[in-house]
């Protein structure tokens, strides 16, 4: 009754009861790794809630951490999105509106998949700021919301995870891909996939020799899933 001892509901039939200074406690290391992570990243909003979570691999506990992150959030001192996690007060601060425009464009891309939207497309579908969309979507980059393919051509995350585990069944058995069987295996047009093989052959995804490209050898079909 005094609020020292919470009772986290971790499962339909799992109770966790533990003194309210010890999710504190975890919350307060929670967030002085955060603070590690913005130092070395300051652009980033946010970081990968997976990248985060290994660090507190000593948890015991199912879902303590995650009911820790949860609580950060209820006091605003985290943000909490799809798989990310970041200081509230870190990073590039946005207005309402332009947090608004930020997470409809994620979504955008995640709806329109490849080929994705131009920037010039999503200006169009900006009620307002239209002018801050190029910003934001260079954010939305840092944060690992989207990747950057090449200037002005991004991509969801997702949809890009997904291309390459299409593209790594292709190529599991050792087998090569031109860029026009790459074309056809995604479905899209050469102004879309002779920069994203570019992009795959950076990333060290592929590797290329003459007109043909390879699997990387280090990159196997299970590590992408």
């Amino acid at each position: 009754q005094s609020g020292d001892l919470l009772e986290l509901k971790l499962s339909p039939t799992r109770v966790v009861r533990l003194h309210r200074r010890s999710l504190e406690l975890l919350g307060e290391r929670i967030v002085g790794v955060l603070e590690k992570m913005h130092d070395r990243e300051p652009l980033r909003r946010t970081v990968e809630r997976s990248r985060l979570a290994s660090r507190f691999d000593y948890v015991q506990a199912p879902g303590l951490f995650e009911a820790a992150l949860a609580r950060l959030a209820k006091d605003g001192k985290v943000r909490l999105g799809e798989g990310r996690v970041g200081l509230a007060d870190r990073g590039p601060q946005l207005s309402k509106n332009e947090q608004k425009l930020f997470e409809q464009l994620i979504e955008r891309f995640r709806q329109d998949g490849f080929p994705p939207p131009t920037v010039a497309d999503c200006q169009a579908m900006a009620v307002k700021n239209r002018e801050a969309v190029p910003q934001l979507l260079a954010l939305a980059a840092a944060d690992g919301f989207l990747v950057e393919v090449a200037e002005g051509f991004y991509l969801h995350e997702q949809i890009d995870r997904a291309l390459q585990e299409k593209l790594a069944a292709r190529m599991a058995d050792g087998a090569g891909l031109t860029a026009a069987d790459i074309r056809d295996a995604l479905g899209a047009t050469r102004k879309h996939v002779i920069p994203y093989c570019e992009y795959l052959d950076r990333a060290g995804f592929t590797r290329r020799e003459g007109d043909m490209r390879f699997l990387a050898r280090d990159r196997q079909p299970a590590e992408l899933t």
